[in-house]
């Protein structure tokens, strides 16, 4: 999910601010090519220059995220993980998540980081007006990170140079 105006930060660009010389969605992209998983992105109004970054299919959202979301989600073949544009996370810790989702029968399934909503999920059910039933799985780490705010991306960009 690219579709955000980034608001809080400032930024609509801000999946392209860089971590050790690496825009924040090209890295998120690297891990999900190396899981194996087909890469779809829903890019917004305030984000098409997205939908020249390749190699991956474009989803032509709205900017209205929960109707961006059921559009891609329904596009698709189920499971979906969906993942947000603007995340840091390590390989590791998402291959992890899609593991352990296999022994989880539900419609959806969150990813919680050390408590907290991550953003990512898994949809094995496709959306509609019911409520879907959900579970959750936490995970504990510090190596994950949320960009929305400069504060955000300071610890972000501070964490990863200490660990690379």
């Amino acid at each position: 999910m690219a579709g955000g105006m980034g608001k809080r930060i400032g930024n609509p660009k801000k999946m392209l601010l860089m971590i050790n010389g690496e825009a924040i969605i090209i890295r998120l992209l690297k891990i999900i090519k190396s899981l194996g998983l087909n890469i779809n992105v829903c890019t917004g109004p305030e984000t098409v220059f997205l939908n020249e970054i390749g190699d991956v299919n474009i989803i032509n959202g709205t900017g209205d995220y929960a109707m961006d979301l059921k559009t891609s989600i329904n596009s698709l073949k189920l499971p979906v993980i969906v993942l947000p544009a603007d995340i840091l996370i390590d390989k590791e810790l998402l291959k992890s998540f899609i593991e352990k989702s296999k022994n989880y029968k539900t419609g959806i399934l969150n990813m919680l980081i050390n408590n907290e909503l991550s953003g990512i999920s898994i949809f094995y059910e496709y959306l509609n007006d019911a409520e879907l039933a959900y579970e959750n799985i936490n995970f504990n780490s510090n190596s994950f990170f949320n960009i929305n705010t400069e504060y955000d991306y300071k610890m972000a960009k501070e964490y990863y140079k200490n660990m690379h």
